[in-house]
């Protein structure tokens, strides 16, 4: 190991003499007996958080593995997995331009490039437990009640490529409540939103409804005086509609169906080394647009011992993008030429429009609510049939000439069970564990037309096949020290699946493209979990071990112009620490930390991409750190009627390598964002402030030579203010 290794395991001491010195921390008993709504026993004064990470509605408290639980996020980001990450220790951001192209990274586990096709993600994401592809994220966060954030490899029970974790959105469903809401704010940069929600019965006690409109827009804030406009301009329009059926007090069913409508105006990479950064250099208004049209169907049935659920997810994600593939002022840096020179606006542009249907169905068996042993077990098939037309021209590369019609089919089918027992002589020793065992089949089928450009031939097919069986699994022990303090070991086994680049690269030379391989991890985990000071305040922490095989990576050769893929081995070694205290009444704070050692090893091919033993994975950073705090208070004290609430949250990530080689560097950013409102009764009143520092986080990087880096780069500062009205009449 490199001895930047060796200096960074030697962080991870104090973080483990915090968990033993906690041992010690005073906890206060309560029973151990979960229902639906998360109470414990009856007499149970302490709020607890209740997750889904195991299939089956459970205390947070009580899940052997490392989850932060996010609420009250901010409904109003545009980069919404930005926002999430930036609410929780060891998950990176990464993002090309367009909607869609998003991904993240936990625990250093990330892709090694960028995703090579719509199921090669290694963070499960998901809306109310319904799986989507990496086009699907991150969506519109619409009428969200909590999104848990669950790290390690979640492939057990969330399927395949859960490989580094799993995100899932927990939104509001309906309970019958007669309800009103709607609120407008309005900032710099043309920054505009408003958005209405609204909620009640249609059928007293049998079928109730909610529903929320959002409409959003952003003028844009990166100067482009090639166009003279501003690139980075949004529009977003959202939309959720959610019914639940209640006919009985045994059976529900919840239908919900989102939309939205994701417009970006953003340049594909800019120069970093441009002496009045940031400004675009695209010559023509460059569109990513996404639809997303969702609906999901759960069914359960509560049997007298065990609850019967029915999972059905049907999701259209439609990706268009137009773009000028050569940035003036960025080509200009990298080849030594005027700007000027690549002002071309009718060449070096692509059009591409991809289309992805996914389903899914889940169904399962799992213990009800309060029995001694917990377990789920349960079968599920997952479907993406995704298709991409493309059309490019290029005076610089031959691969991005000519028209390509590409279809890609991916099939799951697999089956699953996790179970938790107390040990019957030690109640407060748990055994849990769980397996899935699945099949993936994947189908490309592409053909590919030149328009002439040198090189090339004329037309070139290709129809290939690849599929793999496996078997994943975890398996974790629990000590109940008391029902508020726990602590855990856990080893687990994940895999993320193999398949076909969807961009054919190597199409244009006539070569079909070789599939890339799975990958798979073991990792390793010693966690503490409790609930202190009579739930007042909660403390979590781990530290953790991960060991990667067959990292997948697309390498390009300059010499042959060709494509290939280097699977490439690697480990990560960390921990993270997060707390939740609140003080006095209405005075709450936040905060959490984590560390990541990563590094590359038993470097093969992947050297041709510049990959060393030692490296850092890409889009890793080292240290990250998020806090925040809100305060609450009558406002009689200044006199005035109703309450002011005012909070605030700070977010550090530390720098981190953008390519495998090492070579280009992001740097590390601070946000931070306040807000003060004054609610009267119904009405609320409020001042913003987003990234007061206005500091231009970059979330991607690609080196073009010296002093010619492109870069992805976030929102600048806005400020603010808006208007909340909201009116209920009980259930």
């Amino acid at each position: 190991m490199s001895r930047s290794r060796w200096s960074g395991v030697g962080a991870i001491v104090p973080a483990c003499a915090l968990l033993s010195a906690s041992f010690a921390l005073p906890v206060v008993a309560q029973t151990d007996d979960v229902g639906e709504s998360g109470d414990r026993a009856s007499g149970e004064t302490i709020e607890l958080i209740v997750v889904r990470a195991r299939k089956r509605a459970e205390a947070e408290i009580d899940v052997p593995l490392s989850m932060s639980v996010i609420g009250g996020i901010s409904s109003s980001a545009l980069e919404t997995g930005a926002e999430i990450a930036g609410n929780v220790a060891n998950l990176d951001f990464a993002t090309l331009p367009t909607p869609g192209t998003a991904y993240g990274n936990i625990r250093g586990i990330g892709p090694l490039g960028s995703p090579l096709n719509s199921l090669d993600n290694t963070i499960g994401f998901s809306v109310d437990g319904v799986p989507t592809s990496s086009l699907g994220f991150a969506p519109a966060l619409l009428d969200v009640s909590q999104i848990e954030v669950a790290r390690g490899p979640q492939t057990t029970l969330f399927g395949r490529n859960a490989l580094a974790g799993a995100i899932n959105v927990v939104t509001r469903e309906p309970d019958g409540t007669r309800e009103f809401g709607a609120m407008a704010e309005g900032g710099s940069h043309g920054h505009v939103l408003a958005e209405a929600s609204a909620g009640g019965w249609l059928a007293e006690d049998m079928i109730a409804v909610r529903g929320v409109l959002r409409y959003q827009s952003h003028d844009g804030d990166v100067p482009n005086p090639i166009t003279g406009g501003n690139d980075a301009e949004a529009e977003l329009f959202a939309a959720r509609v959610a019914l639940r059926f209640t006919p009985g007090d045994t059976f529900f069913a919840n239908l919900s169906a989102r939309f939205e409508d994701d417009n970006r105006n953003n340049s594909f990479l800019i120069l970093r080394e441009a002496p009045d950064f940031p400004k675009g250099g695209s010559d023509i208004d460059n569109t990513g647009d996404r639809e997303i049209f969702a609906l999901s169907l759960r069914m359960e049935k509560e049997f007298s011992s065990l609850t019967l659920t029915s999972l059905t997810g049907l999701e259209r994600i439609e990706l268009l993008v137009e773009s000028d593939d050569t940035d003036s002022f960025l080509f200009g840096a990298a080849f030594g030429l005027p700007p000027e020179f690549f002002i071309a606006p009718d060449v070096d542009r692509g059009l591409t429009e991809e289309v992805e249907y996914v389903f899914s169905q889940e169904i399962r068996l799992s213990s009800s609510a309060g029995n001694t042993v917990s377990w789920v077990a349960g079968v599920n098939y997952f479907r993406s049939d995704y298709a991409q037309d493309r059309v490019q021209t290029s005076q610089f590369f031959p691969t991005l000439n000519g028209t390509n019609d590409t279809d890609i089919i991916s099939d799951t089918i697999s089956a699953f069970a996790d179970i938790s027992i107390p040990l019957p002589m030690m109640p407060k020793l748990v055994l849990s564990g769980g397996l899935r065992v699945a099949r993936d089949e994947q189908d490309i089928n592409s053909t590919y037309v030149s328009n002439g450009f040198f090189g090339t031939v004329p037309t070139f097919s290709q129809d290939q096949q690849f599929s793999d069986t496996y078997l994943t699994g975890r398996a974790a022990v629990t000590y109940k020290w008391t029902p508020e303090f726990v602590t855990y070991v856990s080893a687990s086994r994940g895999y993320t699946s193999g398949g076909f680049d969807r961009f054919t690269p190597d199409a244009a030379f006539g070569v079909a493209d070789a599939p890339f391989s799975p990958s798979r991890i073991w990792t390793y985990e010693l966690g503490m979990k409790a609930s202190l000071l009579d739930g007042q305040a909660r403390l979590s922490g781990s530290v953790f071990f991960n060991d990667v095989d067959d990292g997948q990576l697309s390498v390009f050769d300059s010499t042959t112009f060709l494509f290939s893929f280097a699977n490439q081995d690697y480990e990560t070694v960390g921990f993270e620490l997060e707390g939740r205290i609140t003080v006095v009444e209405g005075l709450v704070l936040n905060a959490g930390v984590g560390y990541n050692d990563s590094e590359l090893k038993n470097v093969g091919a992947a050297a041709a991409a510049g990959a060393a033993n030692g490296n850092r994975v890409p889009n890793n950073t080292e240290w990250s750190f998020n806090g925040g705090i809100s305060y609450r208070f009558d406002a009689d004290a200044l006199g005035l009627p109703g309450e002011f609430a005012l909070s605030a949250d700070y977010q550090y990530s530390d720098d981190r390598f953008a390519d495998i080689a090492n070579l280009t560097t992001l740097p590390s950013f601070d946000l931070v964002n306040a807000r003060i409102e004054w609610d009267v009764g119904r009405f609320g009143l409020y001042l913003f402030g987003s990234n007061l520092t206005d500091e231009r986080p970059q979330y991607f990087g690609a080196a073009f030579g010296p002093g010619a880096t492109g870069v992805v780069i976030g929102r600048a500062r806005i400020l603010g203010g808006g208007v909340n009205v909201e009116f209920s009449s009980g259930g």
